[in-house]
């Protein structure tokens, strides 16, 4: 009987570190959403949403300091095998050394490096991050390709609004590229991801040459 409460508390403590870590994701995840929201051009906006941004972060370092020392208790009585099979859906221990393909599900989840044809980029934070190293990489083997890309459908919605500029207006929050062209950052990690993967179609890379590793 000894054996078998201590089986099941193991496998209560493993669930609950799993799903603390799925909460996590979806806490930090949605730190992005807020702030892509946020109306750049609009100075009391940019200033209401830059005080929201400063109080969640605030809140959500406390959380992750909290959730930490919980976890190193859990940990003590959690075993490989939590209930129902496993970890709950969406939560996920992460292995930095795992490859990822772009055409995966990564809501949730963070980059830490990827490597492109060959080249490596590390220390990746955010999505916005890695779509940024992928287009560099893609404009120094393509040049003319690249700064063709404001004219290219692919990057054109039906609506008509590009991912493409070379004037930020045309964007809703642009980033500068530093060589004359913007990109559109307000974008959900599905939409980045998927972008990254038309952006290989589009230069002709085959999307097996990109490989994503988590942090």
């Amino acid at each position: 009987m000894e054996l078998d409460e201590h089986r099941h508390i193991g496998q209560r403590a493993s669930t609950i570190v799993a799903e603390l870590a799925r909460i996590r994701g979806h806490i930090r995840a949605l730190s992005d959403d807020i702030w892509l929201a946020i109306d750049h051009n609009d100075a009391t906006a940019l200033d209401e949403g830059v005080a929201f941004k400063r109080d969640y972060n605030r809140s959500m370092a406390a959380f992750d300091t909290a959730t930490a020392g919980l976890v190193l208790l859990l940990q003590r009585f959690a075993t490989d095998d939590a209930e129902d099979g496993g970890a709950p859906p969406g939560g996920h221990v992460v292995d930095p050394t795992q490859p990822h393909s772009i055409d995966e599900e990564f809501t949730s989840k963070r980059p830490g490096r990827l490597v492109l044809a060959g080249e490596t980029v590390g220390g990746l934070t955010t999505w916005i991050g890695a779509y940024r190293a992928v287009i560099a990489i893609l404009a120094r083997r393509d040049p003319l390709r690249y700064a063709d890309l404001p004219n290219d459908p692919r990057f054109i919605s039906r609506r008509g609004s590009p991912d493409f500029a070379r004037h930020p207006d045309a964007l809703r929050i642009p980033a500068d590229l530093g060589d004359g062209l913007f990109i559109e950052t307000k974008l959900s990690t599905t939409s980045i991801t998927t972008r990254i993967g038309r952006l290989l179609d589009a230069f002709g890379i085959p999307r097996d040459q990109l490989t994503i590793y988590l942090r």
